[in-house]
């Protein structure tokens, strides 16, 4: 899916300071094959929810309603279960800038959880997923002041691997 779509519904809210925009890609497999889709997770007055294109409506939107990232993510996680997919990867990139001239670069991956690790439980990755969404505002914002991530973000925070820093 063409990366264009997610900057498209982010472009009519950069002037909303309030609301938090996050891009969000999932693999999952069904039948062998690996699919590939990406969502903007939006957040406002501390609800989650999402916007994207699919073919699939409960792979497309979904409403403000979820009290954490965690929760979004498991729904999708259940809507990709009803079509018999698999979720394997998560990767979470860094909030999109509400400066309309910044040369930043994106990050469309600075957390990435293997979901089918058979090592870790749900809980776990929920609590990896719950800490990201307090820290990626920070992590944005120096991130355009430096040009890098902090040093307590390494391999093992973007991986999921780490529960504190």
């Amino acid at each position: 899916m063409p990366i264009i779509f997610v900057f498209v519904p982010s472009i009519p809210h950069q002037r909303v300071y309030q609301l938090l925009r996050i891009p969000i890609s999932f693999k999952s497999i069904s039948d062998g094959e690996e699919y590939n889709h990406i969502i903007l997770a939006v957040k406002f007055k501390n609800l989650w929810g999402a916007l994207g294109i699919s073919r699939l409506s409960n792979l497309m939107f979904k409403a403000l309603k979820y009290n954490s990232l965690s929760d979004l993510i498991l729904e999708f996680d259940k809507s990709y279960e009803h079509y018999f997919h698999k979720l394997v990867n998560v990767s979470i990139g860094l909030p999109f800038s509400h400066n309309r001239v910044s040369e930043t670069p994106l990050q469309w991956k600075v957390l990435t959880c293997s979901i089918d690790n058979g090592s870790k439980t749900w809980q776990s990755h929920k609590d990896t997923f719950n800490r990201y969404s307090k820290d990626c505002s920070f992590i944005a914002t120096y991130f355009e002041a430096t040009g890098k991530l902090p040093s307590w973000c390494n391999e093992t925070y973007r991986t999921g691997k780490e529960a504190h820093h």
